[in-house]
């Protein structure tokens, strides 16, 4: 082999390797060093801890924003590291706390059709796995730009868009439509509330089951643990300055009613018109 010909021998088998690492293992690598975190035990723990992944803003480009090659690029990885967390962390559930599409809200029925279409794609999920994605602004508008053509359209192909309390072994969780929790008697908004005292009476029932006569609720929910809220937007905070961990260096401050929940709403929801704390831990996008 002249030097020439070792020289692209060499090159390409730098490039090969390069991509392989880049583009299919670092995903897997770098998943392997997580680890599933250990439970506490309390009296609320099961004897099977349930696996949930969970993702948000996933940003689906659309038609208008954003440029094919970014598109391309982007969305590949996004499948890759989807597909290799499935692989090694093997969860019970995978929920996507809202935004799944960039522009959602506005395009029309064939490109809806194509998020669609791409979306399952890139989030193949096996059926053994279940797949939940609540609703964020990108995909059916912000409060006062909800539509029911929206809605109902966002709904005929994912689970839910309004309030639902979903139990995955013996875990409770409320699925919460954010754009719905104003609290300013939006139809919307008022439909969100009658269906949050409606999940209140059933976690109240599966709380005092001796005294409970709603047998459908105790047959779809079984006992009661503290529920898990599942919503696009956080709840009220000024900015993450409280948190223990941080998305980014800076502390970036928060607008109620943009990027947080207002501080009513938030009030609300903990406290639902009785004065009685729900007890719920929340997770959001």
């Amino acid at each position: 082999m002249n030097l020439r010909k070792k020289k692209l021998y060499i090159y390409f088998s730098i490039v090969f390797v390069s991509i392989l690492y880049c583009e299919f293992l670092a995903d897997y690598i770098r998943l392997w060093k997580c680890k599933w975190p250990r439970l506490k035990e309390d009296k609320y723990s099961s004897d099977m801890p349930l696996r949930a992944m969970i993702l948000a803003d996933v940003h689906l480009l659309g038609p208008a924003n954003g440029h094919w090659l970014d598109k391309l690029y982007r969305e590949w990885h996004m499948r890759r590291a989807y597909q290799a967390s499935l692989t090694v962390h093997q969860p019970d559930v995978v929920f996507i706390l809202g935004d799944l599409f960039d522009e959602g809200y506005f395009v029309n029925r064939y490109y809806f059709r194509e998020y669609i279409r791409r979306f399952r794609s890139y989030f193949h999920t096996p059926r053994h796995i279940q797949l939940i994605s609540t609703v964020g602004n990108h995909d059916i508008g912000f409060h006062y730009r909800m539509h029911s053509y929206l809605v109902n359209r966002f709904k005929s192909h994912f689970n839910y868009t309004g309030i639902h309390l979903h139990t995955i072994n013996k875990v409770h969780f409320i699925l919460i439509n954010s754009m719905a929790m104003e609290n300013d008697g939006c139809s919307f908004c008022e439909s969100a509330v009658k269906d949050l005292h409606t999940v209140k009476q059933k976690l109240d029932c599966l709380q005092n089951i001796s005294s409970c006569l709603d047998m459908k609720t105790i047959q779809d929910h079984q006992n009661y643990s503290r529920p898990i809220v599942m919503q696009h937007f956080p709840t009220y905070r000024t900015s993450d300055k409280s948190c223990i961990e941080h998305d980014s260096i800076e502390i970036e401050e928060y607008r109620e009613k943009w990027e947080v929940l207002s501080r009513n709403s938030t009030d609300w929801l903990g406290y639902i018109n009785t004065g009685e704390s729900f007890g719920f831990q929340v997770w959001h996008a």
